[in-house]
């Protein structure tokens, strides 16, 4: 995620890192002792019955609207901070696929240990609400530690809106949760956008994560800003899975409008160049800025299939 960024998986091994990117001015939350057969790392969310998970604002992206990998800082209702998350993706895929692109979303404690992982893979025409359902839905797995599977995040089917339902390591049904019919928000339009987590039979409301507005600079940036809730008591596994359904619905949700024109700029920069020099490939067969908008065309083409053997490669 950075060059200052050491991933820790081993709990037993020495602190390598004792500071994360962006948290410098932020004062950092001490960790509790955690219950018998809490997962290591997850002792911070026993005490806490809210997150505040704030996206990291990018120059690169405000300058170039070229998309980069996403950065959060996660803090409890005090502004102390508690993790830090960062995507890990294939740069092809940010600008080609946008919001349909597979990531890992690595989440550490203050001294870099990654806690808590969360990875939806890259599948090819899937997404369609109405026949969501199965493989043609996106999922999430959620790992707490690393390794260890706590959960997972699975598309639904629906008329319209997003539809999530979140399950536990054995696939049994613990959450569901709805996106609004209209999840917009404006300088008109600035009340929190709510998503809801009900329990299966989707009576009572047990948690909810908003979609908060963070002023004038979303009109500029794509630095969202949300909120989660939830009851203290509720088991730190569930918390963790909430947490990475964040994510999930930012993806499919707010990434989404922001990540479009970036993907069409792309793909119509990469088209609009072949084709002016393929009028004249003839005379410039040799031309290195031809030989170059090739090779990215094909990448381009090449973009689906080489991502799904790298993730078969990485298990």
């Amino acid at each position: 995620c950075s060059k200052s960024t050491v991933f820790v998986t081993d709990m037993s091994a020495p602190i390598v890192v004792t500071a994360q990117p962006g948290a410098q001015q932020m004062q950092w939350m001490q960790p509790p002792t955690g219950p018998p057969g809490c997962p290591p790392g997850l002792e911070y969310l026993t005490q806490l019955d809210q997150l505040v998970i704030m996206q990291q604002v990018s120059l690169m992206e405000v300058l170039t609207s070229w998309e980069v990998k996403n950065k959060f800082i996660i803090t409890n209702s005090m502004g102390q901070q508690v993790y830090y998350a960062c995507e890990e993706s294939d740069m092809c895929m940010r600008q080609c696929c946008g919001p349909n692109r597979g990531f890992i979303m690595h989440i550490t404690d203050n001294n870099g240990y990654e806690v808590i992982r969360a990875e939806r893979e890259f599948k090819c025409c899937v997404g369609c609400c109405w026949c969501a359902d199965g493989s043609c839905g996106w999922e999430m797995r959620v790992e707490a530690p690393v390794g260890q599977v706590v959960g997972y995040i699975k598309q639904r089917r629906s008329k319209w809106k997003v539809h999530l339902a979140l399950y536990d390591e054995a696939h049994n049904h613990l959450f569901t949760t709805w996106s609004p019919c209209c999840p917009c928000q404006g300088i008109c339009c600035r009340d929190d956008v709510n998503f809801p987590f009900t329990d299966k039979s989707e009576r009572d409301v047990v948690a909810n994560m908003a979609k908060q507005w963070s002023g004038l600079q979303e009109m500029i940036t794509d630095a969202d800003r949300f909120s989660l809730t939830f009851p203290a008591s509720l088991d730190v596994k569930h918390k963790a899975i909430m947490i990475g359904a964040v994510f999930m619905i930012d993806m499919m949700v707010f990434e989404t409008k922001r990540t479009t024109t970036t993907t069409e700029a792309f793909w119509e920069f990469v088209l609009r160049h072949r084709m002016m020099i393929g009028e004249s490939e003839q005379r410039q067969s040799n031309n290195h800025h031809y030989i170059l908008t090739c090779n990215i065309y094909n990448m381009a083409e090449d973009l689906c299939l080489s991502s799904q053997r790298d993730q078969e490669v990485r298990r």
